[in-house]
């Protein structure tokens, strides 16, 4: 039994790189961090990244609306000289019925949204201009971290929701040939495992260690007899 848990808790810890989904369940405040790549003409381009934290707050509205923060970081290094994080979008579970930006980074919602450079269409856009496609002039510029707020509606209330397929929208980019604008696609970090965790694993190791070195003992012996 022991062995059977160290082994699923291993697979778990070293195998899957990011979550799928993150469950955001509404009685309790939470946060998530999602980190971006970046691609440019269906290329992608190394240096091109940004980071976001999200933050879910409270529910409002009779159990209906999920309020967030969010602080967006652009991590653009290397060869990039230049970039702006124009939007960030996702995907949620069960489908929204309106959002809300509150700025000051980022003030207009978008459903459903879409970017170009092969992403195509997605639940929600956040961005500041008039379409999903565009960005305006606003959004954050490479070394900057921006922050804002959103709400999201849905059309009864909920215990919890999912995001999943995020994306982020670059525009102003330079030190590539590959062309100014492009697109990233964000995924979650795998966590580190809490300390109880770490304890059993370290307990099923060394209980496996202990069968190993007992079936040797016994081998040797009975191949002395």
């Amino acid at each position: 039994m022991i062995r059977k848990m160290c082994t699923v808790l291993l697979a778990s810890a070293l195998v899957s790189p990011a979550t799928a989904a993150v469950v955001v369940t509404g009685a309790t405040p939470s946060s998530f961090n999602v980190v971006y790549n970046g691609n440019v003409a269906l290329t992608n381009q190394p240096g091109l990244t940004a980071a976001m934290t999200f933050n879910f707050l409270n529910v409002s509205n009779a159990g209906k609306t999920y309020n967030f923060s969010y602080a967006l970081t652009n991590t653009s290094s290397g060869a990039i000289t230049a970039s702006r994080v124009s939007g960030f979008g996702v995907n949620t579970t069960p489908n929204i019925v309106s959002a809300v930006a509150g700025g000051p980074t980022f003030t207009q919602t978008h459903i459903p949204g879409s970017f170009p450079n092969g992403v195509g269409a997605f639940e929600l856009c956040v961005n500041d201009a008039n379409s999903c496609q565009g960005g305006g002039n606003g959004g954050v510029t490479k070394g900057n971290t921006g922050a804002g707020s959103f709400s999201l509606t849905f059309a009864n209330a909920q215990s919890q929701i999912a995001f999943d397929n995020f994306y982020v929208r670059y525009q102003s980019i330079a030190g590539t040939n590959l062309g100014t604008s492009g697109t990233g696609i964000g995924m979650v970090p795998p966590a580190v495992p809490e300390p109880a965790t770490w304890a059993l694993m370290i307990g099923g190791f060394g209980a496996i260690g202990g069968t190993m070195r007992y079936r040797r003992r016994e081998a040797t012996t009975q191949a002395r007899a």
